[in-house]
């Protein structure tokens, strides 16, 4: 996994509940710095620019309560995704922009783009794709590796690929 989008936690960043293992204070803030930014792409990958605050707001006020059976960064970093990409969803449910979870709303994936025809074809090709290939591009295109976004989605690694292999074929043939 590329370095910048590691999470580091040490052991002295949680302390043992009856439940399990909770974040310290300094813990907690090292999350919010290290992982603010990625969160915030991903969630306007889901939502668009709009709700990606609201969203990660959410899922760190959500982390602050929030139990782990092991103290360790992977399982924090998976947690905060899945909980990121449910928050989505719940936004989008209430604004009657989706009709299920499944369904996932285009958004430009290159708001940056200079050009407005560019940013409008991608979009276009894009939206050929399911919504789980939207969601494993996003993550694969912020630097996470296939087991990372296998956790974060629920699914196993080797079926991550296979989305991946499916979506690559499906923008291969929009694009000639």
């Amino acid at each position: 996994m590329n370095k910048a989008h590691q999470l580091v936690l040490l052991p002295e960043d949680f302390f043992e509940e009856a439940e399990g293992f909770r974040l310290t204070e300094k813990g907690f803030g090292k999350v919010a710095h290290q992982k603010r930014g990625d969160l915030k792409r991903y969630a306007e990958g889901l939502a668009g620019t709009h709700w990606a605050d609201d969203i990660v707001q959410n899922v760190l006020i959500k982390l602050l309560r929030q139990d782990f059976k092991i103290a360790s960064a992977g399982a924090v970093m998976v947690w905060m995704f899945r909980v990121a990409h449910n928050e989505a969803f719940d936004i989008l449910r209430k604004q009657a922009r989706v009709a299920s979870p499944d369904l996932i709303v285009d958004t430009p994936v290159m708001p940056e783009a200079d050009r407005w025809e560019t940013r409008q074809r991608i979009d276009r090709i894009l939206a050929q794709l399911a919504p789980q290939e939207k969601a494993c591009f996003h993550m694969i295109h912020q630097g996470y590796s296939y087991k990372e976004v296998g956790e974060s989605l629920s699914v196993t690694e080797d079926y991550v690929a296979v989305i991946v292999c499916r979506a690559r074929k499906k923008l291969v043939t929009q694009t000639i």
